[in-house]
């Protein structure tokens, strides 16, 4: 199963591009939407997964916005995954913090990042290899502080330890 999850604000960007993806996915697709009016077709959708760990465990790729406390947890569980950041430009959040902080750190991340929506098929094809190419080890604190560095720094915000 390839989970999608956007947090707690609605991304309609990701929700229908997955969606789509669903349509001719070998493997089911379940959207985790937070509330988005997009009208989900071809994939399992829940408005939000309480027990989001639980489905994580269950993923073999996970999809997910920019968030550094989603970012963290799919880390700790080790996980091929592709972030698409909410961009301030497409009026997806308030600025560009999460492109910012991960343009900065997409280097060492074992996860594949996707501005343009239309490499996302192509990314979540790779990402088992980015995983397995950076060598990523899941008791990797650097990494997990680099990310919340990141956020902090260009934000003005310390995000909390998941």
């Amino acid at each position: 199963m390839i989970l999608t999850t956007v947090g707690t604000i609605p991304f309609p960007r990701l929700i229908k591009a997955m969606d789509q993806y669903a349509s001719n996915s070998p493997e089911p697709v379940m959207i985790q939407r937070a509330g988005s009016p997009v009208i989900i077709q071809h994939a399992q959708w829940q408005d939000y997964l309480p027990d989001l760990e639980r489905w994580i465990a269950e993923a073999s790729v996970v999809v997910l916005h920019g968030g550094v406390g989603t970012i963290q947890k799919v880390l700790a569980a080790g996980k091929p995954f592709v972030v698409v950041p909410r961009r301030g430009r497409l009026g997806e959040h308030y600025d560009d913090h999460q492109w910012e902080m991960l343009e900065k750190v997409s280097g060492v991340l074992p996860g594949v990042v996707v501005d343009d929506i239309g490499e996302l098929p192509a990314a979540i094809d790779r990402c088992p290899q980015r995983l397995s190419e950076i060598g990523y080890e899941s008791s990797r604190p650097g990494l997990v502080e680099a990310l919340r560095g990141c956020v902090e720094q260009l934000t003005g915000f310390a995000p909390p330890n998941a």
